[in-house]
């Protein structure tokens, strides 16, 4: 503890202590990645990555788009492949600024000009720090020449901008090792669909456990820990708590009655920039929760002007519509600049009465398959300049979302819930000589939730206080290049309460508990190959990470991992990782209820019963869950052919699972060795009253009929403990791949895609010394592929898309007769039209799209306990959806 606080000092006083400041030149190749799209949007991508000033005429962009760019380039290759097929050039203003012409003209756009990049900093920067040759080509740049100094204005932001890095504290850029997913702003727009859940839900790598498309019928743990009808990421499906969610790099308050989880859908989708996936344990890097990996949604962090968007859509069968409206409006001032947003979605509900497959006898009530809500997001970012080197910036994220939903029972019955989240933080960064960088961020989140009928509610709330402080910088360079190494502290306190109030108030304990979390963490990036080229990136490097965590209910946890990556050619790369990862018990498995039952169970050969008492719930002595991660991959990087691939391998070994033996009720002491150390022969008087007296509820079911003889507590010769233990080991191998292509035919831009994940092995080790059991392509459980193929071609501001959705046969287990289920494909299409420049607007669009366009029903899975006879966790009752959107910006 004292350790960490000192830590925290010491980087706090790093931030005034520093001076100047460096970022790439402009000659320095960096990979680069920047998707078809509005040529504006494409050049502020590129001043966010270099860190360089774009000025061009408004007017003379409106309308155009580019083709992108991609690859290991210099900042002249890029702008070259931004503005081919357009009439524009460019030329240096300085180092640090370039301006956008028309043609042959050479007049500087300084009056009236815009600037492109964003003026939001962030925690992180690229930062090659070499040397680099310019390289020739048929129009090179004019000569550099002072440029008049102008303050900042609402068209001319700080020049220095910082960019989201997922998966490192280190500055240059993701570890090129590491396995990383990209969505960006493009991809969620032509894909049509309404929510941050359907987005990430069409992720092949993502097993949909948690969402708000679930119906009460699914009884699953995930399902009843979802009381909000919020919505949770499930990364190669090793439970929706053990995927790490940031947005812009930071955590929010948990959700859910558990507090197990982050709920994505209070995300506004109009704000997104972009999401980075990482498939990777990253304990090591962030701390618990990481073990299946890291989804960080990156928001919007600077627009100039305003931008309205309206949707309206509906299922073409059925009463589900959704209407969502969003507007935002950002702009600058001397030094700084802001954004604010706000976002409006209802949606009705869908009731099982618009599906065959769900359209029950007459005797039950109709059921909600997918709820009503109404839904309002507001989101707002600032950044100020304080001096040359050190900026200011805040963010807020607040959600209030109302919803409800019909049960299905004999009597009429509606759950209604509502919820609402918060998330704020303060940053100041500076940058000083050498690379070197310091960051102080302090974060507060809280999340709130009730829910339920007239007769019982559920009250849920989390908070989450951070305070965190880092630097990152170069070490000193070596022949290969330079080492490069980030350092930081974090103290964190969590909160979590739950309980239950109302005429039917169950007995369930309530909880009301607190911890403090105390972090550091060390990563380093060693280049140890040299580049190809003056200026290149190292062609081999190893990086190096650790993070020693205490936490002040169960104790502490040190989790390494390293990464190397090797570059043969320009466009070959590749990588492999491996690390350690921990997901620390939540306040539900620690401090929640514990019951207790004494029964009668056969003694093993004799013809007699015994008393047992059995604990059940939650333990306090829970540890965390640990897993080791490798992977081992190739990259083809772009260079001119714009093909992109990525293969990646994976192994996960996920031990000391949290589970409960469910140790049979009736038969505890005749289940041979299997449950045996999970028994206590001949407990005490005192301990057995004891225990029983403790627990939040105890029942007495040798006094029900059929269950006897009555027995007392004070007689039973074991104790059984059916609480929560750490007993489980899950083994997941696979293979993920993602393969892109863009390119430009005469006038046609196009683009296609495909990724998909593929397991290979799914299998629990549930007991200690049992036998693994393979749960692949079972009820419930992951399927053994999930796969996505896009398509695009553009002409002339009209655009069409497509996309084809895959999802393999599995089969149902958990009745005698099991049966195949069948696979599941799903068809999306989009078109839209960029309107052509207007006096006022510009870059309006108007979209049409059809989701599930076949209409596709969801795999009959028989009942198996759900009596809707289809599995939510792998398909949609949505069926067809159609949807109109208007954007327009101004």
């Amino acid at each position: 503890m004292r350790a960490a606080i000192i830590a925290t000092v010491l980087c706090l006083s790093l931030i005034r202590s520093c001076f100047a400041q460096t970022t790439p030149g402009p000659t320095s190749r960096v990979e680069t990645r920047i998707a078809p799209q509005g040529l504006c949007q494409a050049l502020a991508k590129f001043a966010e990555a270099r860190h360089i000033q774009v000025l061009y005429l408004t007017s003379a962009l409106k309308g155009l788009r580019t083709s992108g760019a991609s690859g290991e380039l210099t900042a002249d290759e890029t702008l070259t492949r931004l503005l081919s097929g357009t009439a524009l050039k460019y030329r240096y203003v300085d180092a640090n600024a370039i301006s956008i012409i028309a043609g042959s003209r050479h007049a500087d756009p300084v009056r009236g000009a815009s600037v492109g990049g964003p003026s939001k900093p962030r925690s992180h920067t690229t930062d090659d720090g070499n040397a680099a040759t310019a390289r020739k080509h048929s129009d090179p740049p004019e000569v550099p020449r002072r440029p008049r100094k102008r303050p900042a204005t609402k068209n001319n932001p700080p020049a220095l901008q910082e960019v989201i890095v997922t998966g490192t504290h280190i500055n240059g850029g993701p570890p090129p090792s590491a396995p990383i997913i990209t969505i960006t702003r493009q991809d969620i727009e032509d894909s049509g669909y309404q929510s941050v859940e359907q987005v990430m839900s069409s992720l092949p790598e993502n097993f949909a456990s948690v969402g708000s498309g679930q119906t009460f019928d699914v009884a699953s743990q995930s399902s009843a820990s979802n009381d909000a009808n919020g919505a949770a990421i499930d990364l190669n499906g090793l439970g929706f708590d053990s995927t790490l969610v940031l947005v812009n790099g930071h955590r929010l308050a948990p959700s859910g009655a558990a507090g197990a989880f982050t709920d994505i859908s209070v995300i506004p989708l109009s704000a997104i920039e972009r999401i980075e996936v990482m498939t990777e344990g990253a304990s090591a890097i962030y701390g618990s929760d990481a073990i299946g990996g890291v989804v960080n949604f990156i928001l919007k962090s600077h627009q100039r002007g305003a931008e309205t968007s309206v949707e309206y859509g509906s299922v073409t069968h059925g009463g589900l519509m959704d209407y969502r409206v969003s507007q935002s409006a950002g702009g600058g001032w001397p030094g700084g600049s802001g954004l604010i947003s706000y976002e409006y979605h209802k949606q009705t509900p869908l009731s099982s009465e618009d599906r065959t497959f769900s359209n029950l006898a007459p005797h039950y009530e109709p059921t909600d398959l997918l709820p009503g809500l109404v839904q309002n997001e507001i989101y707002g970012t600032a950044t100020q300049s304080l001096d040359a080197n050190t900026t200011l910036e805040g963010d807020v994220l607040y959600e209030h979302r109302d919803a409800h939903s019909s049960l299905m029972d004999t009597e009429p019955l509606t759950i209604a819930s509502a919820s609402q989240q918060f998330s704020g933080g303060v940053e100041i960064s500076h940058r000083a000589a050498g690379g070197l960088a310091t960051t102080a961020r302090l974060t507060y989140g809280e999340n709130d939730a009730t829910s339920g009928d007239l007769l019982a509610t559920d009250h849920d709330a989390s908070k989450l206080v951070s305070i965190s402080a880092g630097v990152t910088g170069r070490l000193f360079h070596i022949p290969s290049g330079q080492i490069k190494w980030a350092f930081g502290t974090e103290a964190r306190r969590e909160a979590f309460s739950i309980h239950e109030s109302g005429l039917y108030a169950s007995t369930v304990l309530p909880i009301d508990r607190s911890r403090m979390v105390y972090a550091l963490y060390g990563e380093g990036r060693i280049p140890l190959w040299p580049g190809r080229r003056p200026g290149a990136h190292a062609a081999a490097s190893l990086d190096l990470a650790a993070r020693y965590e205490h936490y002040t209910d169960f104790g502490s946890t040190l989790d390494p991992m390293g990464g190397l990556a090797w570059e043969p050619t320009r466009w070959f790369r590749v990588r492999g990782t491996a690390g350690w990862s921990f997901r620390a018990p939540n306040f539900d498995e620690l401090y929640g209820a514990q019951d207790a039952l004494l029964v009668n169970s056969p003694v093993p050969n004799q013809a007699a019963t015994s008393l047992v008492l059995f604990r059940t719930g939650s333990n306090p002595a829970l540890k965390p869950e640990k897993s080791m991660e490798w992977t081992a991959g190739f990259d083809l990087l772009p260079g001119d052919s714009r093909l992109t691939a990525s293969v990646t391998y994976f192994h996960i070994h996920f031990r000391d699972r949290i589970a409960a033996p469910n140790i049979p009720l009736l038969t505890a002491l005749d289940q041979g060795s299997t449950y045996q150390s999970f028994i206590q022969p001949t407990p005490s008087v005192g301990q057995l009253t004891s225990l029983a007296g403790s627990a939040a509820q105890f029942t007495n079911v040798t006094a029900i009929p059929g269950y006897g003889p009555p027995g007392m507590v004070s007689d039973a010769i074991a104790i059984a403990d059916d609480r929560l233990q750490n007993i489980s080991a899950l083994n997941v191998d696979g293979v993920d791949a993602n393969v892109r292509r863009h390119g430009r035919l005469s006038r046609l831009t196009y683009s296609l895609g495909m990724e998909g994940s593929y397991l290979l092995r799914y299998e629990e080790v549930y007991l200690p010394g049992t036998a693994p059991l393979s749960l692949l392509n079972t009820f419930e459980n992951p399927v053994n592929l999930r796969a996505k193929l896009t398509a695009g071609l553009g002409f002339h501001g009209l655009s069409l898309h497509g996309a084809l959705n895959y999802t393999s046969h599995y089969h149902n287990t958990s009745g005698q007769l099991p049966y195949a289920i069948a696979s599941w494909t799903t068809v999306n299409l989009g078109i839209a039209y960029q309107v052509p420049a207007w006096s006022y607007f510009s870059e309006s669009r108007i979209q049409l799209s059809c989701t599930n366009c076949l209409n596709r029903l969801p795999p009959y899975t028989g009942t198996g306990g759900y009596v809707f006879a289809f599995d939510p966790l792998n398909a949609s009752a949505m069926g067809r959806f159609a949807s109109l959107e208007m954007q327009a910006r101004w």
